[in-house]
């Protein structure tokens, strides 16, 4: 049997096709895309790259993260990193796996080449890429600790009224929200949208405070600016299959005092691979 697909992405397994796959101890956390040719990191919009070539297991060290690599039985590969990992391509034969960490990953287990149709076992391992970049998932904010209720004061005498203080006039509020003569609140924002296989409509929406505006880039390509936060959207139909980001970066108020932070959004348009009949004679 051979497969009829598209080139460049594809599920790893069409919806209703049935295939041997051979046993691997230990499932990856994430599920892998295929590939064919030979894609690079940088093909993937990622700025850093690690290759393990040969594959075999042991450990590297490149800009500043080092990653250490077991290939275990069947060919299956572990791994753990000293930093955040986006992206792992496992090559085998003409294909690949890329196993896409949406909120990038330390180490996982379970990970493998394409499965070879013609005699239904993985493809003979020739490569692992690690790929990254530079931006990191914003951490969310520790919620406030409430405030302990005040103790009632003592009631005393008041002084006299020459010894009263003045009556403080708060400011009216600015064209920013904040107060006039008064420290604004700090920026804050956060990204939401689509992730994994997307559906017709690929949507990615900043909300927070203190937001001046929002600049959002599609697979590096500037898209869309909006002022004071809001959502892009994208037809799925318009993008090439395969893995795609979408990164928004915030600018606040000059009075909120906060730098601009990018936000990062990882989704796929997923194609399905079809299987093609063969026959003989």
């Amino acid at each position: 049997m051979k497969f009829a697909i598209s080139k460049r992405t594809a599920p790893f397994l069409a919806a209703g096709a049935l295939l041997l796959v051979p046993a691997v101890a230990g499932a990856a956390t994430v599920a892998p895309v295929w590939y064919d040719d030979n894609p690079t990191c940088a093909d993937f919009g990622y700025g850093h790259e690690m290759k393990f070539d040969p594959p075999s297991s042991g450990s590297k060290t490149v800009d500043g993260v080092t990653v250490d690599l077991t290939v275990g039985a069947g060919q299956a590969v572990s791994w753990t990193s000293s930093a955040p990992i986006d992206a792992v391509m496992v090559k085998g034969g003409s294909e690949g796996n890329l196993y896409t960490y949406p909120g990038e990953s330390s180490g996982d287990s379970g990970l493998h080449t394409p499965v070879n149709p013609d005699n239904g076992t993985f493809f003979g391992l020739s490569h692992v890429n690690f790929c990254w970049d530079d931006e990191h998932p914003d951490t969310p904010d520790t919620p406030d600790t409430p405030d302990t209720p005040d103790t009632p004061d003592t009631p005393r005498t008041p002084p006299p009224a020459d010894q009263q203080p003045p009556v403080v006039v708060i400011p009216p509020q600015d064209d920013q929200g904040g107060i006039k003569g008064v420290e604004a609140l700090s920026g804050s924002s956060k990204l939401t949208g689509t992730s994994g296989c997307a559906g017709k409509t690929v949507k990615a929406t900043v909300k927070g405070a203190q937001i001046a505006k929002v600049v959002f880039r599609l697979d590096g390509k500037k898209v869309k600016t909006l002022r004071r936060g809001g959502t892009y959207t994208v037809k799925s139909s318009t993008l090439a299959p395969g893995v795609h980001r979408i990164k928004a970066k915030v600018t606040y108020t000059a009075a909120s005092g906060t730098k601009s932070r990018t936000h990062v959004l990882t989704f796929q348009r997923c194609v399905a691979r079809t299987i093609a009949p063969r026959f003989a004679g």
